[in-house]
């Protein structure tokens, strides 16, 4: 008894020690440190896993920079990610991945999840600032993790600079959210907003933004308050310039709140996102949906329009609509909306290219079902890598006639860009869509002679794009003198220089500023 007793417990422990352990699990963030013109991937890498679980991301700005997520951050992104999982489309045998969401790359349910993230997504997702990436276990499996990010300025030798203030006062306000735009004059009363890039204040309220020269407004948003696109527009930064301007955020007195959901079943919410609000006199307010899609976004009274962005949605797979949803507060709040989105059951896919082949990055595409600008009722958006390729969410609907076309051409005003249509998406489907960008030269034509040593010419541009026309009298000389700054109404506009004086002169056209 004894005896078997003793092999017993040998081939107990035998098992024991054979048993196979689980390996811990890690994360990391790569790169941990981009500039804001970064536009290639992060990379997120979770190992020790079990085959097929489900784990959480939750990327959060951390305002104050004090590398711990609390109140005063926001929830930037959320989504989940499946080992082996990702969402396939397939156009014959090609089998087609929506990069824009976030999905398991490595092609394998071994327990380790690829992840990459698509920083030209959305320039929300490059604004500049400290970011803390939250991983977590929705089976409680292993404890939360937190990686950082880090998104510095580029250094580009001209910056806007200055102070966010409250209330038109000298009261600064710390860590709001900076955001830099092309100007839009379209619609002096409501304008549109094309923000590009971003940046946090510091904890004194300071905030410093470099780009490139050009034209652009600035606004600042923070919970609480509401900014101004109307007081810093248009404003003209030059060639190694610091231009100094302050920007003022109001106190709000009231708040919108509601939820985003799933249109195909509402008890699926749409979590972190950037949920603007704007108001027909030219303010903006923001704030992000939580876990669950629920929003709240403080304003001051009036007429306010809820904007789901375009390229915050195509990260989550979803389309948005037209019409956004609009709200008249004159006292009190407005609470209980329910916004219900589209997924993705098509997709579109390409590569937008120069005449040389170059590929184009930062492009943004849209695929809009019906034609025209004000009689689509869906949207999805898609932007180019590094690579010059994008894939844009659509709707397998039969025989909806869907536009395609570039979201922001104002961008890249040396370049055109042809529109396409497509018909019959089917259902799980992939359809193929190539752009090239020719690039857009200004012509100078008929040129004349008139009395008084008079010059005329006329020029062929684009309509509503900004030109400088210059003269020198020597080709071999750098000194050219502008003559004037035009935005035409036409695509041809005449041109007369007073003072040619029958003298030899030359002419260019550039274009900008």
């Amino acid at each position: 008894m004894l005896q078997n007793l003793f092999f017993a417990l040998i081939l107990t422990a035998t098992l024991l020690f054979q048993l196979p352990s689980q390996a811990a699990v890690s994360f990391s963030v790569s790169p941990s440190a981009t500039s804001n013109t970064y536009f290639g991937p992060l990379t997120l890498q979770i190992n020790g896993l079990t085959n097929t679980e489900t784990v959480v991301v939750q990327k959060f700005l951390d305002a104050n920079s004090n590398g711990v997520v609390d109140a005063g951050d926001w929830l930037f992104q959320q989504f989940s990610l499946t080992d082996g999982g990702a969402s396939v489309f397939t156009n014959g045998s090609l089998a087609v991945t929506n990069l824009n969401v976030p999905c398991d790359l490595d092609g394998a349910t071994n327990g380790s999840i690829t992840a990459k993230l698509n920083q030209s997504a959305d320039f929300a997702q490059r604004i500049v600032g400290k970011y803390l990436f939250v991983l977590s276990s929705p089976a409680g499996h292993f404890s939360a993790m937190t990686n950082a990010l880090t998104i510095t300025n580029f250094p580009f030798a001209q910056k806007f600079t200055g102070n966010v203030v409250s209330n038109g006062t000298s009261t600064t306000v710390a860590n709001a959210l900076v955001f830099i735009g092309a100007p839009d004059s379209s619609s002096p009363g409501n304008p549109n907003f094309f923000f590009f890039a971003g940046t946090t204040a510091n904890n004194a309220g300071g905030y410093s933004l470099p780009v490139p020269p050009g034209r652009y407004m600035l606004v600042a948003v923070k919970s609480n308050y509401v900014g101004s696109v109307t007081a810093a527009t248009n404003l003209y930064l030059g060639a190694g310039a610091t231009l100094t301007t302050n920007l003022n955020l109001i106190a709000c007195t009231n708040s919108i709140s509601g939820k985003y959901v799933d249109a195909a079943n509402n008890s699926i919410g749409i979590p972190g996102f950037l949920q603007s609000v704007e108001s027909q006199t030219g303010l903006l307010g923001a704030g992000v949906t939580d876990t669950n899609g629920n929003f709240t976004v403080r304003v001051i009274a009036g007429q306010w329009g809820l904007a789901h962005g375009n390229q915050a949605m195509m990260l989550h797979g979803y389309l948005t609509m037209r019409t956004n949803p609009s709200v008249n507060i004159t006292t009190g709040n407005m609470s209980g909306l329910t916004i219900a989105l589209k997924k993705a059951t098509a997709l579109v896919y390409g590569s937008i290219k120069d005449t040389s082949g170059n590929p184009m990055a930062g492009v943004w595409m849209y695929v809009e079902d019906n034609l025209g600008e004000d009689t689509y009722t869906n949207a999805g958006e898609g932007v180019t890598d590094v690579n010059g390729n994008y894939v844009a969410a659509a709707l397998g609907e039969g025989a909806n006639l869907w536009l395609l076309g570039v979201d922001n051409r104002g961008f890249f005003p040396e370049y055109s860009f042809a529109n396409g249509e497509q018909t019959n998406f089917s259902t799980g489907k992939a359809a193929p869509f190539n752009v090239t960008a020719t690039p857009w030269v200004p012509q100078i034509t008929a040129p004349a002679h008139l009395a008084g040593g008079r010059f005329q010419m006329t020029v062929s541009g684009e309509a509503g794009q900004n030109y400088t026309l210059q003269m020198s009298t020597n080709l071999i000389s750098t000194n050219w003198s502008s003559l004037t700054i035009t935005n035409p109404a036409s695509s041809a506009f005449p041109f007369n220089d007073p003072n040619a004086s029958n003298q030899q002169r030359f002419y260019r056209v550039l274009v900008g500023p």
